[in-house]
């Protein structure tokens, strides 16, 4: 219980929260690859929030797995994971995303966001996801606007 008080105070203070654990780990398709885990403790309330973790190349998966607490994705994750290629954010409860989410994940091949609450996805939300080879979306309400992939299949 105290770890989770610490962790609301730190996403409320500091509008960032950290990895809580990184480690190695076989990733569907993308192989044996470094990921960082925010699935029990994390928090994430309010749009705006950063990752805390100091900038790590090594990391290239981050995993908020079936983390009913995350209700926003955290933005400018690639200032501090440049070469992120699998982004796992399912059975959350997000229910936005924008292009601060996505921003200048370049090497990004895999974005996995299905089984949220999003609303919305605002045009060009994936525009700099130039290297993605895999997305999946389904089981909200926003799959049937598929005008936001204008930029990624065109």
């Amino acid at each position: 219980i105290v770890l989770g008080v610490i962790l609301e105070l730190k996403t409320v203070l500091g509008g960032e929260v950290s990895c809580e654990e990184i480690k190695e780990t076989i990733w569907y398709s993308v192989g044996s690859v470094k990921v960082c885990f925010m699935q029990e403790l994390t928090s994430i309330d309010t749009p705006g929030t950063t990752i805390s973790s100091v900038r790590d190349e090594t990391v290239k998966g981050l995993s908020f797995y079936d983390n009913k607490k995350i209700i926003f994705l955290p933005e400018r994750v690639a200032e501090k994971f440049p070469n992120l290629v699998a982004y796992l954010a399912t059975y959350c409860s997000i229910k936005s995303v924008g292009r601060g989410n996505f921003k200048d994940m370049k090497s990004l091949k895999e974005l996995w966001l299905s089984s949220n609450q999003i609303e919305k996805i605002p045009l060009g939300t994936f525009d700099d996801l130039k290297s993605l080879e895999r997305i999946q979306l389904s089981k909200y309400s926003a799959c049937s606007n598929f005008e936001f992939f204008s930029n990624l299949f065109p």
